[in-house]
């Protein structure tokens, strides 16, 4: 298509002057019918992500219930023990256990064969 009086190209190449084509009416008929069919799909992988993230966020959930229901057994197993040589219990610390004293450790192969896991 050719435009009138085309004077010195703007920055972008487009001519400043004269009469540029104007598709508008074509473009906004092509494009309008397929706005309701993008937004369903946004809002369909809005969806989807939030409940990926509820998964996400129950499993972490589970993992931790887990670790502390293992944690609590591992106590369990120490206290029955007894407490360390000054009469201190047991924390974890490191990949062993260290004494509330902070006197007295297990190193992970000891705590491993007390508690059977470590």
């Amino acid at each position: 298509m050719l435009w009138s009086a085309i004077s010195t190209p703007t920055h972008d190449g487009r001519p400043t002057g004269g009469s540029i084509p104007r598709d508008g009416d074509r473009v906004d008929r092509v494009l309008r019918p397929q706005v309701p069919g993008v937004r369903a799909a946004f809002a369909a992988a809005v969806a989807q992500e939030e409940a990926r993230a509820a998964v996400l966020t129950r499993l972490a959930e589970a993992e931790r219930a887990r670790e502390v229901t293992a944690e609590a057994t591992r106590q369990a197993k120490l206290q029955s023990m007894g407490p360390c040589p000054a009469g201190y219990a047991w924390h974890r610390e490191g990949g062993g256990w260290r004494c509330n004293g902070g006197s007295h450790t297990l190193s992970a192969g000891a705590a491993a064969a007390i508690l059977g896991d470590a």
